[in-house]
């Protein structure tokens, strides 16, 4: 079975953003990735492909050229 990522419950209105909370920002992104894996919008190739680039193992160069961060 896959992971699951689910919203328990809200605490506090705050704005988030990926310098306020990263952690959150980081979860809501693969949240968002495996529910479009799980929709078939994203086969598992571009989900990993999608999951690098968000944890920053991948960069672009100005070409529009995808770069391995070792």
């Amino acid at each position: 079975m896959g992971d699951r990522i689910r919203l328990l419950g809200v605490t506090d209105e705050k704005f988030i953003t990926q310098e306020t909370d990263p952690a959150f920002w980081s979860m809501l992104q693969r949240a968002i990735l495996l529910g479009l894996k799980d929709e078939g919008i994203l086969s598992e190739v571009q989900y990993r492909y999608a999951e690098e680039i968000c944890k920053g193992k991948i960069h672009f160069t100005p070409e529009g050229e995808g770069k391995h961060t070792p």
